[in-house]
């Protein structure tokens, strides 16, 4: 359209963009009262070495985002949802590209959870059992569980997750959780078998005690995998200790670890892991993590994974 001479048309349009803009932000303004959306998540890189691989040296890089979304119902029922973004570096050293996982949703009142979708189970949570314990080095390589071979759900930060359900009641000091997933026989290349897990714990002040149960049935095998774990605090020393049987290497296995603080800002972190099956070595190691504030802190680790190969690594980790 040819502007006029005295510019009315461009005025028009003006006050058209003012007021539309003006409506966004009124509406965008009542909605963030209803619901909230949250971005946080970390980033890492270094080095990390595998005397196992062929390339024994390779940069190490991670890069994770959480998006959060939540309301709450005027009773204080809370619903919410969570989308990840992440990508690491390939085993050769290589870049990945980042991607979206498959989503979890919640719904939480009072002492009650649900979840439902890209699950965490009983194992991983850390609800109930501190499965992997204090994991020392910038990658967390060598962890209490790391003989450990029972096929535990996990929340899957690059892919679909089990697309299950899960319940959690927890008060001050006890805590029980189960979950349960399908086979998806209908869905073509599923990698999840039936999976059905419960955990418990109690706090007892000094330390906190729990345990927690698994079965799987793939329609033609059928373990089942069990976990005691005890942990707590001794002044400026955080410890825990793992027991665990599975039907996976039929073998039970054990393991300790530990945080001690150095000062206000530096932490040393061991973890140790024997048992197992025949197949796997003692998996230990001892790091050192120093915060520099505002969520950056430089971290690293030397020891031996469960294959019996020296590992270390080193570098930086941020959180945003």
């Amino acid at each position: 359209m040819t502007p006029a001479v005295d510019g009315r048309p461009q005025e028009l349009e003006s006050a058209i963009k003012n007021l539309f803009l003006s409506s966004l932000i009124v509406v965008l303004g009542t909605s963030s009262a209803i619901a909230e959306v949250s971005f946080s998540g970390y980033g890492r890189f270094g080095l990390f070495y595998d005397e196992g691989n062929d390339d024994e040296t390779r940069l190490d890089q991670r890069f994770r985002l959480n998006l959060d979304g939540r309301t709450e119902t005027d009773g204080g029922v809370a619903f919410a949802a969570r989308l990840r973004i992440q990508s690491d570096d390939k085993r050769g050293g290589s870049a990945g590209t980042a991607g979206f996982n498959a989503p979890r949703f919640t719904v939480a009142y009072s002492g009650l959870r649900l979840q439902v979708g890209n699950i965490s189970g009983a194992f991983d949570d850390d609800e109930t059992v501190f499965y992997s314990g204090y994991e020392p080095g910038l990658t967390e390589p060598i962890a209490q569980n790391s003989t450990f071979q029972g096929p535990i759900v996990e929340y899957d930060s690059t892919g679909k997750g089990v697309s299950g359900v899960s319940l959690l009641y927890k008060t001050d000091n006890f805590q029980i959780m189960g979950n349960y997933n399908g086979d998806h026989d209908g869905d073509t290349g599923s990698e999840f078998a039936k999976t059905y897990e419960i955990g418990a714990g109690y706090d007892f002040g000094p330390i906190s005690l729990a345990a927690a149960y698994g079965n799987q049935d793939n329609g033609s095998d059928e373990v089942w995998y069990y976990v005691l774990n005890a942990f707590g605090s001794v002044g400026d020393l955080d410890y825990s200790l793992f027991f665990g049987d599975d039907d996976v290497g039929k073998k039970t296995s054990y393991g300790i670890s530990g945080r001690y603080q150095v000062g206000a800002v530096t932490q040393i972190i061991a973890s140790f892991a024997g048992g197992g099956a025949d197949d796997l070595s003692e998996a230990f190691g001892v790091g050192v993590r120093h915060d520099l504030g505002a969520g950056v802190s430089l971290r690293g680790m030397v020891g031996q994974n469960e294959d019996g190969d020296t590992i270390a690594d080193m570098g930086a980790h941020f959180n945003f």
